[in-house]
């Protein structure tokens, strides 16, 4: 059974001392949680940066973060502490920002504390104590431990501690941000590039049509992760990309109902700083229709609008062609599928997925379009992979492909 941590936010509910002091002196201090903590933890996290709550009847002075960074929870492993540069505290009440020492890690897993030249700032903060709890009083688990001489760089001990002072804690909290590709900058704040896409396309043989996606990195920094999103009306299915793709498909993922079916995606290769270079995705031809392409990276681009591209797509029409969702959620309930044809009589369809298939026909009896749904038998459902949609009308032949999630 999971155990509870007491977050943040309920220990700013505490009464607070009349004494808000650091004490005096140079010291390192370190507020530390030293109680139970939950198994699940949080999402990892990257820390840019620090908020430091100061409160009336402080002094100014200089003091550098420290962040110590223990072991994964439940792991073994040495721990380290960042220092982070000289910045003044001010004695004005406010709430202050300052760069941190950019630390990747769960919140279990690090320590804040700081360097204090002077001390007598007033960022501390006693909790309310529960001394009829025993053992479970919460200030057993909070606590601000003091270091004199200062620590710098060295790993700290509490039993070497020159003081612990129970039920304290330092008022900072950390800022922080994702960081998807692990190059320890901030992808909302600091990761940031000028991505530009345009696309030409082309028709090919056996009823394919192939788009040249030019993508160019025009800023200052490697976009370690850049992606290429793809949408089609009508949708085509699933298309091949040219270099391959780094990852499998994004799985489909609806929590709002924003999520569309027809988008399709693709990881490239890492973008250099100046590098330019072309991608090929490669769809049946339905002969019309529109095509939209946009570039993205781990963090905001630093000049929008250039970065999509929209090829005008005109020509003939295929004799049969099929229109379905590249990324589906499921087949389970069908695969909506439109049939267009240029011709009438029987369409023979197949679903094609592993080792497993499906078959059914349905008669044309005019040119254009008709919308079927296709219920494959559990079996097929069941199988791993890309299902694979066939359809056949006298010698004209379709094909197109889809990848559920499920």
């Amino acid at each position: 059974m999971a155990s509870l941590i007491v977050p943040a936010a309920l220990l700013a509910f505490a009464a607070q001392s009349p004494d808000t002091l650091t004490p005096q002196g140079p010291a390192t201090l370190y507020s530390d949680w030293h109680g139970a903590v939950t198994t699940e933890g949080e999402q990892p996290a990257l820390v840019t940066g620090i908020r430091v709550v100061v409160q009336p009847g402080g002094r100014a002075g200089t003091i550098r973060l420290l962040v110590q960074e223990r072991p994964a929870f439940d792991e073994n492993g040495p721990r380290a502490v960042h220092v982070g540069e000289p910045v003044t505290l001010p004695a004005e009440p406010g709430t202050y920002t300052f760069p941190a020492p950019h630390v990747f890690a769960d919140y279990r897993s690090v320590v804040f504390g700081i360097e204090q030249e002077t001390g007598g700032h007033a960022i501390a903060a006693q909790i309310r104590c529960t001394p009829a709890d025993g053992e479970d009083d919460i200030c057993n688990d909070q606590s601000v431990d003091v270091y004199r001489p200062p620590l710098g760089g060295a790993i700290p001990d509490r039993r070497t501690a020159s003081e612990v002072q129970r039920g304290r804690k330092l008022t900072i909290e950390p800022i922080t941000e994702p960081d998807v590709d692990g190059d320890g900058a901030g992808d909302e704040s600091e990761d940031r590039t000028n991505l530009r896409a345009s696309a030409t396309t082309q028709r090919l043989r056996g009823h394919r049509r192939a788009f040249d996606i030019t993508v160019e990195n025009a800023g200052p920094r490697t976009a370690d992760r850049p992606q290429m999103e793809a949408f089609f009306l009508p949708s085509p299915g699933l298309g091949s990309w040219s270099p391959g793709c780094r990852q499998a498909q994004r799985p489909f993922i609806s929590l709002n109902g924003s999520e569309d079916a027809r988008r399709q995606f693709c990881l490239l290769a890492p973008l250099a700083a100046g590098e330019r270079r072309t991608v090929r995705l490669v769809v049946p031809d339905l002969g019309f229709g529109e095509a939209y392409f946009s570039l993205t990276a781990e963090g905001r681009d630093l000049a929008g609008g250039d970065e999509d591209a929209a090829p005008a797509v005109h020509g003939p029409r295929p004799p049969l062609s099929l229109e379905v969702d590249a990324l589906p959620e499921s087949i389970g309930h069908g695969i909506r599928t439109t049939v267009r044809s240029r011709g009438k009589g029987t369409v023979r369809l197949q679903v094609r997925r592993g080792g497993q298939t499906y078959a059914r026909t349905m008669t044309v009896r005019r040119a254009g379009k008709r919308e079927v749904v296709l219920r494959p038998p559990r079996r097929l459902v069941r199988e791993q992979g890309v299902v694979t949609l066939t359809a056949r009308l006298g010698g004209a032949i379709a094909r197109a492909r889809l990848q559920p999630s499920s």
